[in-house]
């Protein structure tokens, strides 16, 4: 991926904060328990915006075991399992973010997969159906980087917009928690 596809991935994630219609600080300013919410209600925003209905999150069990998250393409969402947040993730590392951190930056990885790799939406010939929903095939190594290069763009400007508001407002919100 060179820089120029870094840098357009990060202008469509620039984009998609200021169409989301909320603050752009929103996900980083919310409080930890409500980061997962919080993401859920952006993805929301910036598919509606974008197709005019807002994506379907829920949890199910996911179409290959171990992974977090997934992309739904019938109906247009995202599917993640939080068990295994507890199972995988924590096995691996001892210094992991909160359960709620880490749902909200697969959510967004998600989303990064509307936005970032049209390519592993139109790969309709490889298309997961379990459970009478339709799931998006797995990516490349490529696309999952794309993904995650828009996921954390989104993180790294909306961290932007908090510090800035933090460094304008001496009143500003002590509580509010970030961890990304």
């Amino acid at each position: 991926m060179t820089k120029l596809d870094i840098m357009k991935i990060a202008q469509s994630a620039y984009v998609s904060i200021h169409k989301s219609g909320l603050p752009p600080d929103y996900i980083v300013a919310a409080p930890l328990t409500a980061k997962r919410m919080a993401a859920m209600r952006f993805a929301q925003a910036v598919t509606k915006q974008m197709s005019g209905t807002p994506a379907v999150i829920i949890e199910c069990t996911l179409p290959k075991p171990g992974y977090l998250s997934w992309l739904l393409l019938r109906p247009l969402g995202i599917a993640f399992d939080s068990s295994q947040v507890r199972a995988g993730v924590r096995a691996k590392r001892q210094n992991v973010p909160p359960d709620e951190t880490q749902i909200a930056r697969a959510i967004l990885h998600e989303l990064g997969h509307i936005f970032a790799t049209p390519e592993l939406l139109a790969r309709r010939q490889s298309l997961i159906v379990k459970d009478g929903k339709t799931f998006a095939p797995p990516g490349t190594p490529l696309e999952e980087e794309r993904a995650w290069v828009w996921a954390m763009s989104v993180f790294g400007i909306a961290m932007g917009y908090y510090a800035r508001r933090r460094r304008e407002c001496a009143f500003y919100d002590d509580a509010m928690t970030l961890c990304v």
